[in-house]
């Protein structure tokens, strides 16, 4: 490959290259600066808690796996901005924004460098910017902004490699390498993305001359990923106990189809395919659609460059490696989900806007001189040109900002927000409360425990997230407790507790403290009959209060918080009854919600007395999370009469089996 072309000296260029993305950023992403924290940011920042709380290391804390992933760049973003903001989302998605707007202006930088076109340069950081309807939720998505996080390293690394003749070979390197360890902490899975200033530095040293088969710096690139691997490997076995389950049969299949589903919705953003059929059909479709725009696509660029394709088209094709192998990975990793599960993803096809941005300025620098070797005369032809492309660049544009929107649960954040905006009340009065005690006296306390919400991320914000992010942290009259605080302690507490409850419009009794522990009120995660007759958790199908349990007709539904992945039942059916076999009963949880249920199992009761079963609530938790108010259906699969079965009995319930408590353990 020829060397690349000097790059217009303009300071104007460069404002340029920095200034579209960034407008563009804001004006495509400015409705979502406002929402809140929501899905797995509820996660992060229950574990920054336990740092900011001092109850567990930052070390640790940074390389906790988040599932497959290590992100602990950006779990140090996330403390940086609780540690200055509090709960605050607003300056952490602004601070998202600004480094998918430099991603833009490095490919830029790029694009410029290996054309010698300051347009070319624009259109590959508007293209980055602009194709939001391709890829945007890790934008959006603050807990995926480990990916833009580290794209913004790899693309600034790889500008300096190409910016080595004002840099310096070794300075340029040292950057791109440090860049690159960065970036690989701050999101594993884009280690195959490593590949890019792996190649251009390579590219770069063979037009100096060198003439070693790898350079030292692909060395170090190589290992920096393998390393990485490794860790990943070590620290989600220790984790999560079994390795990643991957598979070749499954994987590859689903990585082709992304990449070619890929330019239908490039070009066609927010089209659903084949939802209805969500297997072959759905690749099939979407094999074909993304075949039948690549292919016109492809014979235009050959017309484009029937003459030879441009330097910038070569340094495109070297980036789309790495966008290859992170696609690969996404495979190769998501192969239970359905090809219309990863279609609609929107996240799996972030890392191909690299390549596709490149490409778009290689476009661009090739058709300016075609454009200048038309005829003067007439110049209305050429106008007509520029006028459609720009015509139907913001057609693309709006396109591409509405497929985006559609995709946001604004309902979802604005929920979440709500939550936080009462918790933040909540943690005014607490500290009021604590500067009104008198000279001398002990801090107050607050016990160190989950409060539940149905419509949060799995269910729970910790007390440690009340005190020391969202309310001052610093406050010295306030502390976090153990789980049981003291009497004077709830005194002080329970009419705190109590007014918040009000202002918030929650039905009392609310959270309180009993026991020295804090209750909610609203919150029955176990219906147990031998204390009492939970009314409260009974919706139907249970006949009534017999002192320590009850009995269930055929059907039984109970309401419940489901707080654990690991459900209970006390239950007990006697021995007549149990003549024709084991008497089963299947148990559904339904989202009281969303109405979505799920089957956790059968419950085989095959003995007399009283029998303690279980049944793991993952089928239900591993969809919706923790924390959601369901309803546990409780089927028999045949009732019986106590007069027909018990002698002496006159009793003519339909009954199944006695319960003595379910929910959760």
């Amino acid at each position: 490959m020829s060397p690349p072309s000097p790059p217009p000296s303009s300071g104007r260029s460069r404002a340029a290259l920095a200034l579209v993305p960034l407008a563009l950023a804001f004006l495509l992403y400015f409705p979502t600066l406002g929402l809140s924290w929501a899905y797995d940011d509820i996660d992060y920042i229950n574990q920054a808690a336990d740092t900011l709380a001092g109850q567990r290391s930052l070390v640790a804390t940074l390389l906790r796996p988040q599932g497959e992933h290590i992100v602990s760049g950006f779990r140090l973003v996330l403390f940086a901005s609780l540690e200055l903001f509090g709960a605050a989302a607003t300056p952490f998605r602004v601070f998202v924004l600004l480094t998918h707007a430099a991603s833009g202006f490095f490919l830029g930088l790029i694009a410029r460098r290996y054309s010698g076109s300051t347009a070319a340069g624009v259109a590959a950081a508007a293209l980055y910017v602009g194709a939001c309807g391709l890829s945007s939720m890790w934008i959006w998505f603050p807990s995926g902004s480990s990916v833009p996080f580290a794209l913004a390293l790899l693309t600034g690394g790889t500008a300096a490699l190409v910016d080595r003749d004002r840099l310096g070979v070794r300075r340029a390197r040292l950057l791109a390498g440090a860049a690159v360890v960065a970036a690989l902490l701050t999101e594993s899975t884009l280690a195959p993305m490593a590949a890019l200033p792996l190649l251009i530095d390579e590219m770069e040293r063979r037009r100096a001359g060198e003439r070693r088969p790898v350079g030292a710096f692909a060395i170090f690139c190589a290992l920096t990923t393998v390393l990485v691997a490794v860790l990943v490997s070590v620290l989600y076995s220790r984790t999560f106990g079994p390795r990643l389950s991957i598979s070749l049969v499954d994987g590859v299949p689903r990585a082709a189809f992304l990449l070619l589903v890929a330019p239908f919705r490039l070009f066609f953003p927010g089209i659903p395919i084949a939802a209805s059929s969500p297997g072959l059909s759905t690749a099939v479709l979407g094999s074909l659609l993304g075949l039948a725009v690549a292919g016109p696509v492809a014979a235009l660029l050959l017309a484009l460059w029937r003459r030879g394709a441009p330097r910038l088209a070569g340094v495109a094709a070297l980036a789309a490696i790495g966008p290859l192998g992170a696609v690969g990975l996404v495979g190769l990793g998501r192969w239970r989900n359905s090809y219309w599960e990863l279609y609609e993803a929107d996240r799996y096809f972030f890392t191909l806007l690299v390549p596709l941005a490149l490409l778009a300025g290689a476009v661009v620098a090739s058709l300016g001189p075609a454009l200048r070797a038309w005829p003067p005369r007439p110049r209305w032809p050429r106008a007509v040109l520029l006028l459609c492309l720009l015509a139907g660049g913001g057609a693309e544009l709006a396109l591409h900002r509405r497929a985006m929107i559609g995709r946001i649960p604004f309902d979802i954040y604005k929920a979440h927000g709500r939550r936080f905006a009462q918790l933040s009340r909540l943690a005014g009065r607490l500290s009021a409360a604590s500067r009104a005690l008198p000279p001398g006296a002990p801090p107050l306390l607050l016990p160190d425990t989950d409060l539940w919400f149905p419509d949060v991320h799995n269910g729970h914000l910790t007390t440690r997230v009340l005190l020391h992010v969202i309310g001052p942290g610093s406050e010295p009259r306030l502390r976090l407790g153990g789980p049981v605080v003291g009497e004077r302690d709830a005194r002080i507490l329970n009419p705190v507790l109590a007014a918040w409850g009000r202002e918030i419009g929650e039905p009392l009794p609310y959270l309180s403290i009993a026991g020295g522990r804090l209750v909610d009120a609203h919150v029955i995660r176990l219906a147990d009959f031998r204390a009492g007759p939970q009314d409260a958790a009974v919706v139907t199908g249970f006949y009534a209060w017999e002192g320590s349990s009850r009995w269930m007709g055929g059907r039984g539904e109970l309401r419940l918080t489901l707080a654990s992945t690991r459900l209970v039942f006390a239950v007990a059916v006697p021995k007549e009854a149990l003549r024709p076999g084991p008497l089963r009963v299947r148990v559904t949880a339904k989202d009281e919600a969303l109405g979505w249920s799920a089957d956790l199992g059968t419950l085989d009761v095959a003995q007399e007395g009283i029998q303690v079963l279980h049944l793991p609530a993952t089928p239900f938790m591993s969809r919706l999370g923790a924390g959601r108010i369901v309803h546990l259906v409780l089927q028999s699969d045949r009732t019986w009469k106590p007069a027909d079965t018990l002698p002496g009995l006159t009793d003519r319930r339909d009954l199944s089996v006695m319960v003595f408590a379910a929910g959760c353990e």
